[in-house]
């Protein structure tokens, strides 16, 4: 398991066209993939589950993956989320 912490960036937060970013980048990838926040763990192939998680601009998030390529797949998220 592999995790980081990202604050979210965009002033709309992860909204639609956000989540289907990291959806569209996490499915490249084998890992199993969640968000975590305000203790809640999302999936983050799931765009209902990022929707419904109505994440704000500034929070922060951690990015967690497990599998062989955690690191990749995490780092590649957090970037997305850390994009203005």
């Amino acid at each position: 398991m592999y995790t980081e912490q990202a604050r979210v960036v965009s002033e709309m937060g992860i909204h639609a066209k956000a989540a289907s970013e990291i959806i569209k980048a996490a499915t490249q990838y084998r890992s199993n993939v969640f968000l975590e926040y305000e203790g809640r763990l999302i999936n983050a192939k799931s765009i209902v589950g990022l929707l419904a998680a109505a994440i704000p601009e500034g929070s922060l998030v951690m990015v967690s993956a497990d599998g062989a390529d955690e690191v990749d797949v995490v780092k590649r998220l957090v970037a997305i989320i850390e994009e203005e």
